[in-house]
């Protein structure tokens, strides 16, 4: 079936052919639910008749998990039994904490969720999610966060695996609160990822930062869209996004559609994006050093990665060197 999914915010002109991501995918029905593992006690779980997604495919059937967020460091993975999970989870931070969640699979699944951040004031978090799902399988990933006032929230998300990798990623920033994406992406052999990323500085003194750190390779095609939006009153907030690819093949293409919506005067934005081969004579120079041309480019694509990486937590950052060193 056809969809037409992820719309930008703001409709652009219909010849950058950003505006909506065409997909055609069967999609499986729901019989039963995959599991997961977590070493949280406090879950009220529910299977619920209706689940909107912003990113256009809504379902009759879903898991519904209501969490609050107690502990320091908090663990889900996902093990996919079953080849559906339509999943929507509510995370109501409560203490400084630590969230990571993993979706793996050994067969092909589709994956279609969303997850809902909401934070305590004075409260500080980081969430890191890694997507390893099956190279042939569909993730749909619909992430909303919202801060409430003087609390941050560093949002860490790591999307290789999948042929299908579709993100709707949105925060809602009250009063002196500080919100950080960090996205990295792998895109390989027919892979199609569209990623719409939307970040509202609604009150004053707000922070907004999103950085998107990718590499293509075959014919792999990517859409980014990225927006941060000053609203009227978010006086002496800022806003920065930076989007960067490195194509690995004359056949990748890319697209980018970054964007800064201004309301209020005393704010500052900006944003940047870089699409391009890897530099010559930086792979020549590690190359003279002994290293073979696999290893030289995977060192360059590395040194991008590492600006997302260095926001990991540490006990599960060697796990995401791991993952990528083996898919790249």
């Amino acid at each position: 079936m056809k969809y037409n999914l992820n719309k930008t915010p703001i409709r652009t002109n219909k010849g950058y052919n950003i505006n909506d991501f065409k997909l055609d995918i069967n999609i499986p029905e729901i019989k039963e639910f995959s599991k997961f593992k977590t070493n949280i006690d406090n879950i009220k779980s529910s299977i619920t008749t209706s689940f909107e997604s912003k990113i256009g495919i809504n379902f009759n059937k879903c898991y519904k998990l209501d969490i609050d967020i107690e502990n320091k460091d908090n663990y889900f993975e996902y093990i996919f039994n079953e080849d559906i999970l339509v999943n929507e989870i509510n995370f109501n931070i409560k203490n400084d904490s630590n969230i990571f969640i993993k979706y793996i699979s050994d067969k092909e699944v589709y994956n279609n969720v969303k997850i809902n951040i909401n934070t305590s004031k004075n409260i500080n978090t980081n969430v890191t999610i890694l997507n390893n799902l099956n190279n042939e399988s569909s993730n749909f990933m619909n992430i909303n966060s919202l801060l409430n006032e003087n609390s941050s929230v560093i949002l860490n998300f790591i999307d290789i695996g999948s042929k299908n990798k579709i993100s709707n990623i949105t925060s809602t920033l009250h009063k002196n609160s500080k919100y950080e994406l960090n996205n990295i992406y792998v895109g390989k052999k027919d892979n199609k990822i569209d990623m719409n990323f939307y970040a509202e500085n609604k009150e004053e003194n707000t922070v907004s930062k999103i950085v998107s750190e990718g590499a293509l390779t075959s014919n792999a095609i990517k859409h980014f869209k990225g927006t941060i939006d000053f609203i009227k009153g978010c006086k002496n907030s800022i806003g920065e996004e930076n989007e960067n690819c490195v194509l690995l093949s004359e056949n990748a293409k890319s697209i980018s559609l970054p964007m800064l919506l201004c309301h209020e005067d005393d704010v500052k934005g900006s944003h940047g994006v870089s699409t391009g081969k890897i530099d010559l004579e930086k792979l020549f120079y590690i190359k003279s050093r002994g290293i073979s041309e696999k290893d030289a480019k995977k060192l360059i694509i590395f040194s991008n990665f590492n600006k997302v990486i260095n926001n990991v937590p540490n006990e599960i950052k060697e796990e995401i060197i791991k993952v990528l060193n083996d898919i790249i």
